[in-house]
């Protein structure tokens, strides 16, 4: 039987979605309220946000069997590896 490596897409989650929809709404309320987020939380929610989208991230692996290149969502943060 072959494995088939499928690559995991965090914007499929509910819990993405969740974050994705609601985190600009929160920070300009945070902000309506002059109440400030350390920085780390910005960086946070926003690395999760780019987490693993290819479109912030892209590595080629080419196959030694079949030579072909295949493209594979790459993340720095270590829960979307």
């Amino acid at each position: 039987m072959a494995v088939i490596n499928q690559a995991h897409k965090p914007e499929d989650t509910g819990l993405y979605q969740i974050v994705d929809q609601n985190w600009p709404n929160f920070v300009g309320r945070m902000c309506e309220a002059n109440i400030s987020l350390p920085s780390f939380i910005h960086s946070e929610f926003e690395g999760y946000l780019k987490c693993s989208l290819l479109e912030h991230g892209l590595l080629r692996v080419k196959c030694n069997g079949c030579r072909f290149e295949h493209p594979r969502r790459w993340s720095t943060m270590p829960c979307c590896r």
